[in-house]
């Protein structure tokens, strides 16, 4: 089954990164009927393996995913409000106050949707992908796909005459989305390298797999230094530095963990320099007042939302409907009308309010930290585990400044990985243990 099922989430995911890489347009809902099917089969599938259903569930993560769907859910059918699309309006309408509720039923009840194929995504990264190989193809398919998307963004960077504007990136609407789209890809390829050099026992096999993972690296680096992206190059940074020590902290012995880091500091202390200087490879420069004035624009909108959470601070506003609630606080200061908060945190917050924010906080430990469980992986090596976790720790530093989780690739992608992670942060930095 497990022959199938890599291609199928290959296929999807990169499906989503192909066709739904806008987060304002209805394809990256198309691949939830699909996703759904995939659960139903494996679900099946599992409780016949094990004889019941105790092998595809796990209390750990189980309590809070359904918990954060019941809350949504509860917000969608619980709406404290009617949006008038033609005057863009929140009329009052008689709701139960005592429980959660949302501003749009229906804006709440399309997220319903998105979370719903978020977890079967991290289901699938959980029980689906129990071996080693079978995860390592599903993440060479993901690689290739990225360093075909790479491949365009050069050539869009490249044959563009100099200063036009580019209205995408790729296929997203703009660098930044691709560079989180690309970082998780580069994070991921980097660790199954090492994994593959590691616990191959084949030397050809050994070199061709770490080989074509390197390379995939490699373009996707340069395309997030072509793309333009300011955070997403210091993201990739770190994620070199944060390889460099993790891979000379786990190769034991107190001599070798000074160099890992020397490489972090050779690494970041360069890049912050040029970075306040002007970096060469990014479109347009670097200039350290530009850098100031976005980041200045953005913690503005991030004060103005803060400030609706005391309104409804346990339970939130309800999912996906910052947009029409925000106007109804936004100060005359800031102009223009504005979708997201550029700032995950933030926004979930005045969605979900401090009750789904713990609900999310704890299945983020249980994915990070909790073992897998009954049904879980057998035999996957550490640095399997280390690219997902890498990865996410990526995603999770440029949601401080955009909203990658609510593009369907990179949202999908994260809620897979969190499913393959395994539990296992606290053996990150343990000495290395072959795993085939």
């Amino acid at each position: 089954m497990q022959f199938l099922l890599v291609p199928l989430i290959g296929l999807l995911v990169g499906w989503a990164a192909w066709l739904g890489a806008d987060p304002d347009q209805p394809s990256g809902t198309w691949l939830l009927p699909g996703l759904a099917i995939l659960v139903a089969v494996l679900v099946v599938r599992q409780i016949c393996i094990t004889g019941g259903v105790r092998g595809a569930w796990d209390w750990n993560w189980g309590v809070p995913l359904a918990g954060l769907v019941a809350l949504i859910a509860i917000q969608a059918l619980n709406a404290s409000h009617e949006f008038l699309p033609g005057s863009r309006a929140l009329v009052p309408r008689s709701h139960f106050r005592w429980l959660p509720g949302s501003v749009d039923g229906r804006s709440t009840a399309e997220s319903l949707r998105w979370i719903g194929g978020c977890a079967a995504m991290f289901w699938l990264g959980r029980k689906a992908l129990p071996r080693p190989g079978g995860r390592r193809g599903l993440v060479m398919l993901l690689a290739a796909t990225g360093a075909a998307m790479a491949v365009w963004v050069i050539l869009q960077r490249r044959v563009a005459p100099a200063g036009a504007l580019y209205p995408l990136t790729g296929t997203f609407v703009n660098s930044s989305h691709y560079a989180a789209y690309a970082n998780i890809l580069l994070a991921l390829s980097l660790a199954y390298a090492l994994d593959g050099w590691h616990c191959i026992r084949n030397a050809a096999g050994r070199g061709l797999v770490a080989g074509g993972f390197l390379a995939a690296s490699l373009i996707l680096l340069y395309s997030i230094f072509r793309s333009g992206s300011r955070m997403g190059v210091m993201i990739s940074l770190i994620i070199l530095g944060g390889v460099g020590v993790i891979a000379g902290v786990r190769a034991g012995g107190w001599r070798r963990r000074i160099l890992p880091v020397i490489m972090l500091a050779a690494i970041l202390i360069p890049a912050a320099w040029r970075g306040v200087c002007d970096w060469k490879g990014c479109e347009g420069g670097w200039s350290f007042r530009q850098v100031q004035d976005n980041a200045v624009d953005r913690l503005r909108v991030q004060k103005a939302v803060l400030a609706m959470v005391p309104d409804r601070w346990l339970s939130g506003y309800g999912a996906g409907t910052f947009e029409k609630v925000f106007p109804y606080y936004q100060p005359q200061t800031l102009r223009g009308s504005y979708r997201h908060a550029h700032n995950e945190y933030v926004e979930g917050l005045v969605e979900f309010g401090l009750v789904g924010m713990l609900l999310i906080g704890w299945l983020v430990w249980a994915a990070c930290f909790a073992p897998a469980g009954a049904g879980g992986e057998s035999g996957v090596g550490d640095w399997q585990r280390i690219g997902c976790l890498l990865a996410l720790g990526a995603l999770a530093l440029h949601a401080l400044s955009d909203f990658p989780f609510r593009v369907p690739v990179t949202g999908f992608l994260a809620a897979l990985l969190a499913g393959m992670s395994g539990g296992h942060l606290r053996k990150m930095f343990v000495k290395e243990e072959c795993c085939e």
